[in-house]
């Protein structure tokens, strides 16, 4: 199994836990008799839930370790700052905020935090680039989130309340790059033990001095509230230790993004196991489907607009597109031939001086890269042909993209070879032996503009792509198409 898997497993395991806390929470108010209009009590009670979670953390990562997890007074401070934004001021911010505002309101505002974890990351702490894939992203998930969330009643804005949910969402994206920053030089299981110990009982003395004093709760259900209780705890306790060390390892955006998916199995789980649907059942399918979309965009390696253009040349790879008309093909072959000789001396190494050749209804200044590097290739290998009559042939067998406008399909490159004796073998991994070689990368410019191909050489001494405007290794591109083998 991939890293890649197991950490979108593990980051939707986590996801999945959190989001059932939502109806086990529910059902741990009703055994330990806290009424859901008391805010101070359910602040009260996450402090408990808290408290235990990181006494866990501490304890099962000590058996593990074979000695007691203990903070050095420099890490004190550190686990502190961290437990203001993770456990007090979000769960503070939340519960207070919730009683003022709408369940609806408060799960769709709460999808924010997702956003600004990535925002934090990419403005404030600067340890990745904000860019259009990570905003699309966003915005598809928490459109998922509002459509699970939604119950048809109208929406408004509470500053008392939304805006609390609004710091809530905030205090996440804080935390999330807190923790990975401190997680570089110190243990996240100490980290996330103690901001949870220290948090939980921050936020049970603030509960208890909101009550008045210690309430005594019901304890008609003791054995299955402590139960539940517990639950609740290693939820919080493996949840936020995994993540943590998700966090550690991974972009902070691409392992963010996950936490769509933690409002959206709160819904489901709720309606399984309490029997709530506030909802039509189909739209659970598109709101599923938005979440995993956001999450497969942003945690995407590859251009969105190079993938929009290799699909669409995978598709008509299979189809001639249409032929160039006869009459285009003889006007363009006689310019071609009259121009040629002017413009050409051995290899192509500067595309951009053929202006003046054609190449459909386009130039090959423009188009003509699959063209020329075919051309550079039967050179070196002492198989000479004119360009012109290359340029003829890319546009008798039907292989232009749009006519030219967007050069030549580099996934058809074998159709429109014009010696017969020399074989292009597509190749899968990066070559290393001598010899020549067709490349088709993406240079992260604009859609279909953004392919260009090359014609490389491998010689003992080095590596040496021809009509490559840069100082890099050509091979080192992580955006490579295609790479073709050319041999007899």
């Amino acid at each position: 199994m991939s890293v890649k898997v197991k950490t979108m497993l593990v980051a939707a395991f986590c996801c999945i836990l959190w989001g059932s806390a939502f109806p086990i929470i529910k059902i741990g108010y009703e055994y330990w008799g806290i009424a859901g209009s008391d805010t101070m009590g359910i602040i009260e009670y996450a402090g408990l839930r808290f408290f235990l979670a990181g006494f866990l953390v501490i304890v099962f990562g000590s058996i593990q370790r074979k000695e007691l997890i203990l903070p050095t007074a420099r890490e004190i401070p550190l686990f502190i700052v961290l437990s203001f934004f993770q456990t007090i001021g979000q769960y503070i911010f939340f519960y207070v905020g919730l009683a003022h505002t709408s369940g609806v309101n408060g799960a769709i505002i709460n999808s924010l935090n997702t956003v600004f974890a990535i925002i934090v990351a990419s403005l404030v702490f600067k340890s990745e680039k904000l860019n259009s894939k990570k905003i699309i992203g966003c915005i598809l998930g928490v459109i998922g989130v509002f459509l699970i969330s939604f119950d048809g009643k109208d929406i408004t804005f509470n500053l008392l309340g939304d805006g609390l949910i609004i710091l809530t969402a905030l205090s996440y994206g804080v935390s999330s790059n807190l923790i990975k920053k401190f997680s570089k030089d110190h243990d996240t299981v100490m980290l996330s033990g103690y901001q949870f110990m220290f948090g939980g009982l921050v936020m049970t003395v603030v509960g208890v001095i909101g009550r008045d004093g210690i309430v005594l709760y019901d304890f008609s259900n003791l054995g299955l509230g402590i139960i539940v209780l517990i639950y609740l705890a290693l939820v919080s306790s493996v949840a936020y230790t995994l993540w943590g060390l998700l966090l550690k390892k991974n972009d902070v955006s691409k392992i963010a993004v996950y936490g769509f998916v933690t409002p959206v199995a709160g819904v489901i789980l709720s309606m399984i196991i309490l029997g709530e649907s506030s909802i039509v059942g189909w739209i659970y399918f598109p709101a599923l489907l938005l979440v995993s979309i956001s999450i497969i965009v942003v945690n995407y390696s590859g251009s969105i607009s190079q993938s929009i253009a290799v699909f669409y040349l995978r598709i008509i790879r299979k189809k001639h597109t249409a032929k160039t008309m006869d009459e285009d093909i003889k006007n363009n072959y006689m310019k071609n031939t009259a121009m040629e000789g002017l413009l050409i001396k051995g290899v192509v190494e500067k595309q951009n001086r053929l202006k003046e050749l054609r190449l459909g209804k386009s130039d090959m200044a423009y188009s003509g890269c699959e063209v020329i590097a075919l051309y550079n290739a039967l050179l070196l290998m002492k198989s000479e042909h004119k360009l012109s009559e290359m340029i003829s042939k890319a546009e008798s067998s039907g292989f232009l993209v749009r006519k030219g406008i967007w050069g030549t399909n580099p996934l058809r490159l074998d159709r429109i070879f014009i010696d017969k004796k020399v074989e292009l073998q597509r190749i899968k991994n990066t070559p290393t032996k001598p010899g020549i070689y067709i490349v088709s990368f993406w240079n992260s410019r604009r859609l279909f503009d953004g392919i260009h191909t090359v014609c490389v050489q491998i010689e003992d001494s080095g590596v040496h792509a021809y009509n490559y405007h840069s100082s890099e290794n050509i091979f080192e591109d992580k955006s490579i198409i295609v790479i073709y083998r050319c041999g007899f």
